[in-house]
């Protein structure tokens, strides 16, 4: 497991560190959605920062993205921070965004994770 899931009185931080891919994320998420505390949460942040390798093409990103919108039916009022730096995750998690685009919930990318944290607290 190359992934780490820590939960906050409102929110919730999932880091990833090494080389991941797809079904990685999905496992992660797995194990949010199945938490009776999803229900609950204000923020999700998602960081990428200690992920060196990251293997998701377009169709997976659809992938996320489907199982995320099928999620905003427990939880509509997400926000979703996404931090990394590196430029080609960060395309990826652009076309994430764009798939979520008419869902309610609000996803950012962020370089750092005091910032996310910041505007996951606003």
């Amino acid at each position: 497991m190359s992934y780490q899931i820590v939960f906050r009185e409102k929110g919730v931080i999932v880091s990833f560190e090494g080389e991941i891919n797809t079904q990685e994320i999905i496992d992660a998420n797995s194990k949010l959605f199945g938490e009776s505390r999803f229900d609950d949460l204000d923020y999700q942040i998602f960081d990428f920062t200690g992920v060196h390798k990251m293997e998701i093409n377009d169709n997976q990103a659809k992938i996320l993205a489907t199982l995320d919108d099928n999620s905003t039916i427990w939880n509509s009022k997400m926000q979703v921070a996404l931090v990394d730096t590196d430029p080609n995750h960060i395309k990826e998690a652009i076309k994430y965004i764009d798939l979520m685009e008419n869902t309610p919930w609000k996803i950012r990318i962020f370089a750092n994770l005091e910032e996310a944290e910041a505007w996951c607290r606003d």
